[in-house]
């Protein structure tokens, strides 16, 4: 009876927190629908969360990718946990690049992450994290073409043209920092984990052409709940909040697993439902997710469906992921600290 009590509880928090946010909810596209997979973007407290010796992250997100060349996205990200005098801490690194416009606006990311996990009790953990990384971004004005260089004899636009029109390659780099917090809540056959970041502290300044723009710092709210439904079956409910400036959006929804055998090569398979903001504004995109988790590896993948019923916002709306995840067991024999996360 306790144990049910528990799971309504943690639904209900879930659920509260999300309508105690939502007054302030309006556009602000989340890169990555499997944000707890591309997770030092999401707090560098999220470093260490599993079991092993090694993590590595490959991702590949498409996004408007049936109306011309797509916004593409690359993600990767290594961790590890090192233990000088006995204590673990754990270090990460992600890198990730940004095409969008006919590669007329490509940016970089290159980050630098470490986080300390303390047990408060038996039961309940903290971990804080610190990042810190290189951003930079750039307009290539190469591949646009201009009014003066429409072609009457081909009806459309040809950028070999000449034009009068004149800009330099403009490029804006700056050092970014943030901070994060993840408090983790260990039941008898289930996991809560809440967290909390903000990125930009530092509030770097961005120039192109000559105007100088502050960006804002972003803060990130996010909670998952790993419930096991039965031996076989389990569900992984979550929630993100993302805030920057006077911009908002959530996601919102759970992925359901079924385990195999242990002895088998195949440990389990899953799939997922999530929303891109929705329930009192208007939706942006339904999310359908597939999973599978085979020996040392995990294979994931994911699809944007637009139903804002905004023919303008269908590219912004719709999008395609790939991406693997790879665990390097533990090589000696030492007590677990971390649950083992499912995506």
């Amino acid at each position: 009876m306790k144990k049910r009590v528990d799971v309504l509880l943690i639904y209900a928090c879930i659920i509260i927190l999300y309508v105690w946010f939502f007054p302030a909810v309006k556009s602000q596209n989340i890169h990555f629908s499997n944000l707890y997979l591309t997770h030092l973007t999401l707090n560098p407290a999220n470093i260490g969360s599993f079991d092993g010796d090694l993590r590595a992250v490959a991702m590949y997100r498409a996004q408007g990718y049936n109306l011309g060349v797509p916004y593409q996205t690359f993600y990767t990200s290594f961790e590890k946990p090192f233990f000088p005098f006995d204590e673990q801490i754990d270090v990460g690194i992600y890198y990730s690049h940004d095409d969008a416009g006919e590669y007329n606006f490509p940016a970089h990311y290159l980050f630098a992450n470490i986080a300390k996990r303390v047990s408060v009790t038996r039961t309940v953990a903290i971990t804080a994290g610190l990042q810190i990384g290189y951003v930079s971004k750039s307009f290539n004005s190469l591949n646009e073409t201009y009014p003066d260089q429409y072609s009457r004899e081909t009806g459309s636009f040809d950028r070999n043209l000449p034009t009068a029109e004149q800009f330099d390659i403009n490029t804006s780099s700056n050092v970014s920092a943030g901070m994060g917090f993840l408090v983790t809540k260990t039941f008898s056959e289930s996991v809560l984990n809440v967290g909390y970041s903000a990125q930009n502290l530092n509030k770097p300044s961005e120039t192109f052409f000559g105007e100088e723009n502050q960006t804002d710092v972003r803060n990130v709210f996010h909670t998952k709940f790993e419930y096991s439904i039965s031996e076989f079956i389990f569900t992984t409910p979550a929630f993100v909040l993302v805030a920057q400036g006077k911009s908002r959006q959530t996601l919102i929804g759970s992925n359901v697993g079924y385990r195999i055998n242990a002895n088998k090569s195949i440990r389990n398979i899953q799939g997922g439902l999530f929303l891109r903001n929705g329930i009192l504004n208007n939706f942006e995109s339904i999310i359908f997710g597939f999973g599978i988790d085979f020996s040392k590896w995990k294979f994931f993948s994911s699809y944007d469906f637009d139903i804002s019923g905004l023919k303008s916002n269908y590219s912004a709306n719709t999008g395609i992921e790939f991406g693997l995840v790879y665990i390097l067991p533990n090589s000696s024999l030492r007590e677990i600290i971390h649950p083992t996360e499912r995506f």
